[in-house]
């Protein structure tokens, strides 16, 4: 029933526009055998789903143009933002957009709403993001508005990068950057007050920033060096407020209903209220504040409706599997916004549950659940985000397993505690005892990622090979009683680490572009570039029995300025430069004939030379997420078959 619904929304936003009519033709033969078979409710299910897609993707009669040399006024309190125009032909009533603004304080901004100076920095520091923002065009600036210039903006874009993607999900035209010219009101938010006393009073601890993703989602505070320790550990999603984080919430709820029920006097218990009465009325509470201070992140959503269902069914006395209520849920929330259909996260999140549900039915030995439960979702999660990260600690999976618990049952709802007594006592003793149970805590697991080997994912994955890799997941988690179970997991593990079994040559010569800048390794020794000269700058590809020979790549630092003279002197047939250089010098480099490839930050180049060829490989072309090649990905090829 709710999988016509299901395939019915996907596929109408989905399919490309060239395909609607057969799209169109599809559903109508659908609802005609819906119709001839007499499933009325399936049939309104999806006529449902079909008006939700069709009010969500009816185009606006306005595209949204800006520009920097406009006059912007912007209202908190009303959630307006004002184009100023002399064009009387766009009155405010005919053009109407919700934005996102993001507003930038100067650093000598003065009192904002009576803030002290430490908290006024902060907010420069942090700026804020608003969302909803109405962008509307005026003829005349109205009372209480302030003046704000625009520095840059991105427009949504449903095929382009991940953020205009996302802007494109949320239902955000477009995502300004403001900065703020004068003391601008600010609306009251008890979400920023929280976290403003929160802060104030419990920075000072080195744990808290960790705290605060524990707690709210909120990981400003992290250096790179933290995130990369959290993401190597396998830990991420214990501190990006997740459906994990509802399920601690829930866990409180019972604690707190449980303690309720054994209070109730027993006239209310004979009046037929039950104790699944009194959890809805105890959790639901919980779920809402927690997500309002977590910003309604769409996991706590989607976590937060999935519980609520459980619990209804609970005091209706409905007999609904879990799958059931997986079903329904995902409904729903696309029911509310189809465009969540585009999100990896929608899919990662409802995977993640669906597999768990399906590998804990039907495991044999109680006692091995929790161990077997947590190889699954790692592993899972290691296929469904394969090529977002390089490595993994070899302890990942008992790190989980030691501190997913600890945080449920002590971290988070100490952290809970520690900030109420803040908040209402204005005292951070409670913080303090835990800060003397997490700064040990985090020295360990320092010390085991940075002493402990380290297990590396293979270079790159073919689009059959990460298919494969998801049906064989699927196959070991409906299969895992069984020996052959088991023996899909091992060869997954062995198709995700292949490099680590001696399958795979390290490179012959690696150009990376990092943080301190570039640096080329060769014969294991590794050179800052800014510390070489030209000379030295400019790696010659021959005796490597390939057929172009003296092929001459010259590396670029973004402060470099090679003029066509100095191009043309040393027959340059390449140049390797950073990505910011290419929108500079492209037209130049074109003119000349001199290709180019790109490295961005945190990227790198890889040359391997073999008996009778040479391969070049990108980082940023390892993971085959798409179907179409970027222009860097043809780049590496051409340089590749030029070689070759």
């Amino acid at each position: 029933m709710l999988l016509t619904s299901l395939s019915s929304m996907i596929g109408a936003i989905l399919v490309p526009n060239e395909y609607l009519w057969l799209y169109s033709t599809h559903i109508i033969l659908v609802c005609l055998y819906l119709i001839r078979t007499k499933r009325v409710l399936v049939l309104f299910l999806t006529l449902i789903s079909l008006f939700a897609v069709w009010f969500s993707e009816t185009p606006a009669s306005h595209n949204v143009t800006l520009s920097e040399q406009d006059r912007y006024f912007i209202n908190l309190h009303q959630q307006t933002l004002l184009i100023l125009t002399n064009d009387n032909r766009l009155p405010d009533q005919e053009f109407s957009k919700s934005v996102a603004v993001r507003l930038h304080f100067p650093q000598l901004l003065g009192d904002i709403n009576n803030r002290d100076k430490k908290s006024t920095a902060k907010l420069a520091e942090d700026n804020l993001l608003f969302n909803d923002i109405n962008l509307v065009y005026s003829t005349h600036i109205p009372n209480h508005y302030y003046e704000v210039s625009l520095m840059r903006y991105a427009l949504a874009d449903r095929y382009g990068a991940w953020w205009l993607k996302q802007l494109y999900i949320e239902r955000q035209a477009a995502l300004l950057d403001l900065a703020v010219k004068e003391n601008i009101d600010l609306p009251f938010s008890l979400r920023r007050s929280v976290m403003e006393s929160l802060d104030n009073s419990l920075q000072q601890f080195a744990s808290w920033r960790f705290s605060k993703a524990l707690l709210f989602g909120q990981d400003d505070d992290w250096s790179q060096r933290d995130l990369w320790v959290v993401r190597t550990l396998g830990l991420a999603h214990l501190f990006v407020v997740s459906g994990l984080h509802a399920g601690f919430m829930f866990l409180i709820g019972v604690l707190v209903a449980k303690t309720l029920w054994q209070l109730l006097p027993a006239r209310l218990l004979l009046s037929g209220l039950t104790r699944h009465h009194v959890e809805l009325l105890c959790i639901f509470p919980l779920l809402i504040l927690y997500g309002y201070l977590t910003q309604w992140g769409e996991p706590v959503i989607r976590a937060t409706i999935m519980l609520t269902l459980y619990l209804l069914s609970r005091c209706l006395q409905m007999r609904c599997s879990a799958l059931q209520i997986l079903a329904l849920t995902l409904w729903i929330v696309l029911l509310i916004n189809p465009r969540q259909i585009l999100s990896p996260g929608l899919w990662l999140s409802f995977s993640m549950v669906y597999l768990l549900i399906g590998f804990y039915s039907i495991a044999r030995f109680k006692w091995r659940r929790l161990l077997a439960s947590q190889l699954m979702l790692s592993t899972a999660s290691m296929v469904l985000i394969l090529g977002w990260q390089e490595a993994i600690s070899v302890t990942s999976i008992v790190i989980n397993l030691v501190l997913i618990p600890f945080a449920a049952m002590v971290w988070f709802p100490f952290g809970l505690l520690a900030s109420l007594e803040v908040l209402l006592l204005s005292n951070d003793r409670l913080y303090a005892v835990l800060e003397r149970m997490l700064k040990p805590l985090w020295d360990f697991l320092e010390r085991l990622v940075f002493e402990l080997p380290l297990l590396f994912f293979a270079p790159s994955y073919s689009l059959i090979t990460k298919w494969l890799l998801l049906m064989t997941l699927m196959f070991w988690v409906f299969q895992s009683p069984l020996r052959r179970g088991w023996l899909a997991l091992v060869c997954i593990w062995c198709v995700l680490f292949y490099g680590e079994m001696g399958w795979q040559n390290t490179a012959d010569v690696l150009i990376a572009h990092g943080n301190g800048g570039w640096f080329i390794e060769k014969n294991h020794e590794r050179l800052a570039l800014k510390e070489l000269d030209e000379s030295q700058r400019q790696l010659f590809l021959d005796g490597y029995h390939v057929a172009k020979d003296n092929t001459l790549l010259l590396m670029a630092e973004r402060d470099q300025s090679y003029s066509a003279k100095h191009l043309l002197a040393h027959d340059v047939d390449w140049l390797i430069v950073p990505t910011e250089l290419v929108s500079e010098q492209q037209d130049l480099w074109t003119g000349l004939s001199i290709n180019w490839l790109d490295i961005d930050q945190n990227e790198s180049l890889f040359l391997y030379f073999e008996e009778t060829r040479l391969r070049v490989k990108h980082s940023r072309c390892q993971y085959a997420f798409f179907l179409f090649k970027s222009d860097t990905c043809m780049r590496v090829e051409k340089l590749e078959s030029m070689l070759n």
